[in-house]
């Protein structure tokens, strides 16, 4: 994952801070959380939490996530614990996503707890 992120940092993808915000999301996965992330749905939720942090930074808009993908979200048993890991990730960073990324941000989540069971 470490690598995935040199990479798209060295592409000039994601700017640095992007870049060690997401080394520690990886750390605080792993060590607050509890989370095995070093798999496919772990490299997809980092590569796409990325690509969302560099886009809120630089203030690009996209289509909010599907509204009945985040009912589902919103409805799953593990809603609190991912809005808490979410929250807590985002705190991670010095800068506002908006609401529009964070459907996606979600949808990750979820689908990393989903991973995990």
């Amino acid at each position: 994952m470490e690598t995935r992120l040199q990479i798209l940092h060295d592409a000039q993808v994601i700017d640095k801070d992007v870049y060690h915000g997401m080394l520690a999301v990886i750390a605080r996965l792993e060590q607050h959380w509890n989370l095995r992330i070093r798999h496919a749905q772990g490299e997809m939720m980092i590569t796409h939490m990325a690509n969302a942090m560099m886009r809120a930074r630089q203030g690009d808009i996209i289509p909010a996530i599907d509204a009945e993908i985040l009912a589902e979200i919103t409805r799953s048993d593990f809603y609190a614990n991912i809005q808490e890991m979410h929250h807590d990730l985002l705190s991670l960073f010095a800068f506002t996503v908006p609401e529009y990324e964070q459907g996606y941000l979600l949808a990750n989540l979820y689908g990393l707890i989903v991973a995990q069971q």
